[in-house]
C-alpha cells in the first residue's frame, strides 16, 4: 500500500509544520482510494487544540465537521491525518497509538528524521509506502 500525495502538498504540510514549531502541526488529508492506496488531493490545516501542543495533537472538531459537510455526496473523503513531531522522529508515539481508532485512515508523520506514512491496524501501526 502506498499513500500518494498530489503536487505541492508535501511542501504545504512541511511549511505548516515549520510555522507551528515548537508545537505539533496537524491536519486532514482529503482524497480518494486509488488502486495502490490512498490518493491525497487536498489538505486542511487545523489549529492544534491539545493542551500540551508541543507533545500531542488534537484536530479541531469544528474543522472535521465542516470538512465532512463539504465532502458529503462527493467522491472524496477524509483519507487520513498528518501531524509533526518537532524534535522527534517520524514514527508513531505511544500517545498516537493510544488515540488511533480508525483503520481506514492513513497517518502521515513528520519528524526531524524525515516523513513516513502509516496505517493503524486496530492494534498497532504498520508502515506503508509514501509517494510525493
Amino acid at each position: 500500500m502506498i499513500l500518494a500525495l498530489g503536487p505541492g502538498l508535501m511542501a504545504r504540510i512541511e511549511a505548516h509544520a515549520a510555522r507551528a514549531r515548537p508545537a505539533e502541526a496537524c491536519g486532514l488529508l482529503i482524497g480518494r482510494d486509488g488502486p495502490e492506496g490512498p490518493l491525497v488531493e487536498a489538505i486542511h490545516e487545523s489549529a492544534n487544540l491539545a493542551p500540551e501542543a508541543t507533545r500531542r495533537f488534537e484536530i479541531d472538531p469544528s474543522l472535521q465537521i465542516a470538512v465532512q459537510r463539504e465532502l458529503r455526496g462527493g467522491d472524496k473523503r477524509v483519507i487520513g491525518v498528518y501531524h509533526s513531531h518537532p524534535g522527534g522522529t517520524a514514527r508513531p508515539s505511544p500517545t498516537d497509538a493510544g488515540e488511533a481508532n480508525d483503520p481506514d485512515l492513513a497517518w502521515l508523520i513528520l519528524g526531524d528524521d524525515g516523513v513516513r506514512a502509516y496505517r493503524w491496524t486496530g492494534k498497532d501501526f504498520v508502515a506503508i509506502g509514501l509517494s510525493r
